[in-house]
């Protein structure tokens, strides 16, 4: 008996390290698959949003099914413990049923055994019954014992009530359960949602407040929207192969391709000001600035009507009251004009390889400051223009200032002497502004023409042929009156204010004068302009720029 004890017991133990074997073997290699699901996969530069890799949604996936996984087994866990209490309690039984069994056939065989040793004739069977007697009463109370085992085994379990409380617990908590395991995956997209929600909303916000305040960015060389324009980083200098807005490569900052320095993706967080960048159209290196308002302004006129000096006396003017020139190039030209004024001197004639590239300005305006962009055209240069560029240029005009020489009418120098010195050249400004509005109207709809401000300009005031004393003194109202009537009578040019007026919705008169006095290489003093304020006063008014100072 006691060897059959010990085999049985040495069976359970071969049992139980069998068990435990497999499931080692089987951890390990659950843990390993989990480690391979839970990888990250090698990233390639330039680095993208963690959202966009599908690593994060491998690895929310695989802790959604690790948490089903961990809920199912916790509850066969627990119907395994119900399950073995009722195997321990039936197999406790039945051993004890057998034993009652055992111990009864025992007895029998014991009465028998005795019952012949008395009489060897009939003594055994008398003695076979009777012991069968005794063992069956022997064995109903173990019987009875085994009884009360199986019953006291049920009421164990019935009063433990694991399958009621695994079964109710579930059924008013299924909610939160099913919550808690799918918590990742939901978290893991739902971060996703709201970055890509983030990336579109910051883009249409930027692209709203730029339009608002007529953020237009223009190359100064072709004149084409140069954003989301060429960057490059301020760490290593490496261009960044890529456009630098809210995007699937970062929302607020994009990583260096190259060094891994953080670049900022919007103008709002001043992309432009921090970062050397290019045209992304022609590769024009684009000086660093603030975002800000653009507003194109137009010098026209003929030959030796003053644009140039008067375009330098204007910056020096805007200089004087704040503004800046951001291009270093730029800067050197006009300190050259300036310098060559202030000995008395006028500067030669322009002849630019590119009309439509602007002089640029920048001036401060709380949150955004105005770009102004200052362009010198003579008409022989744009009468015919045709190209890309000029169809961008002309789409783009906030203000056109057309210069009206007096000098550069036959019939006014015909009726009224011409001042010693006075350098001008005869041309048809009614010709030059039809050439002018013809090309208006054919890169724009005649309502959006109609938008441009046309300030018509009478230049060289300093030589008399118009009383402006008095005139300037007048509200403005009686100086329109007054020069539109010079002009249209003493200059005939009445078809020229008819054609003006019946193409540009909004039209004003001015007069000014860029140097104050006639050049003479005896007198080298600088020149002082003559009304300049007060023309350009209105003209910015008018294309709503506006600074405190002046």
């Amino acid at each position: 008996m006691i060897h059959y004890l010990k085999k049985i017991r040495d069976e359970i133990v071969d049992f139980f390290r069998s068990v435990k074997l497999f499931f080692s073997g089987a951890s390990l290699k659950s843990r390993g698959y989990i480690k391979h699901l839970f990888r990250t996969l090698p990233r390639s530069k330039p680095i993208k949003v963690w959202c966009f890799y599908p690593d994060p949604y491998r690895k929310g996936l695989v802790a959604t099914g690790i948490a089903g996984v961990g809920a199912l087994t916790v509850i066969a866990i627990i119907l395994l413990i119900i399950a073995i209490i009722t195997f321990v309690v039936l197999l406790a039984a039945g051993v004890i049923y057998v034993f009652g069994a055992a111990l009864a056939l025992a007895v029998a065989a014991g009465g028998g055994w005795v019952g012949e040793k008395i009489n060897s004739d009939n003594g055994g069977v008398v003695g076979g019954i009777g012991g069968l007697l005794v063992g069956g009463t022997m064995a109903g109370s173990v019987f009875s014992f085994g009884s009360n085992v199986w019953a006291s085994g049920l009421a164990f379990a019935e009063n433990l009530n694991l399958f009621f409380v695994v079964t109710n617990f579930i059924g008013q908590t299924w909610l939160l359960i099913l919550g808690v395991v799918v918590a990742p995956a939901i978290a893991v997209f739902t971060i996703a949602l709201l970055t890509l929600t983030a990336i579109f909303l910051l883009r249409g916000v930027e692209k709203g407040i730029l339009l608002a305040y007529g953020i237009r960015n223009p190359c100064p060389e072709c004149s084409q929207n140069t954003e989301p324009a060429i960057y490059y980083c301020n760490n290593c200098s490496q261009r960044h192969p890529l456009p630098l807005i809210p995007s699937q490569y970062g929302v607020f900052s994009h990583q260096c391709a190259h060094c891994d320095e953080k670049m900022p993706t919007m103008l709002l967080q001043g992309r432009n000001k921090t970062l050397p960048h290019k045209c992304r159209h022609c590769e024009t290196d684009l000086f660093q600035k603030e975002a800000g308002t653009d507003k194109h302004v137009a010098f026209v006129g003929g030959q030796k009507t003053g644009k140039t000096c008067l375009m330098v006396q204007l910056t020096k003017y805007l200089l004087d009251h704040g503004a800046t020139i951001p291009e270093e190039g730029q800067q050197k030209e006009f300190l050259r004009l300036q310098q060559l004024m202030e000995r008395g001197e006028t500067p030669p004639k322009t002849n630019p390889v590119n009309i439509y590239r602007a002089f640029q300005l920048m001036l401060k305006n709380g949150r955004f400051p105005y770009h102004l962009h200052f362009y010198d055209l003579a008409g022989e240069k744009f009468e015919d223009a045709k190209d890309a560029a000029a169809h961008r240029f002309f789409t783009t005009l906030d203000s056109v200032v057309f210069l009206l020489d007096p000098y550069g009418i036959p019939e006014f120098c015909q009726s009224n002497s011409i001042p010693l010195g006075l350098e001008y050249k005869s041309y048809d400004p009614l010709e030059l502004v039809r050439n002018l509005s013809q090309v208006l109207e054919r890169y724009n709809e005649k309502a959006k023409v109609k938008k441009i401000n046309f300030n018509l300009v009478l230049v060289k005031m300093d030589t008399g042929y118009f009383s402006h004393e008095s005139a300037l003194a007048f509200n403005q109202d009686l100086i329109r009156t007054q020069l539109k009537a010079f002009i249209s009578e003493a200059l005939g040019q009445a078809a020229l204010i008819h054609h003006i007026e019946q193409h540009f919705g909004k039209v004003n008169y001015h007069i000014v004068s860029a140097l104050g006095r006639i050049p003479a290489a005896t007198v080298a003093s600088p020149f002082v302009p003559q009304n300049l304020e007060n023309v350009f006063g209105k003209v910015f008014d008018e294309i709503k720029v506006r600074f405190s100072s002046r």
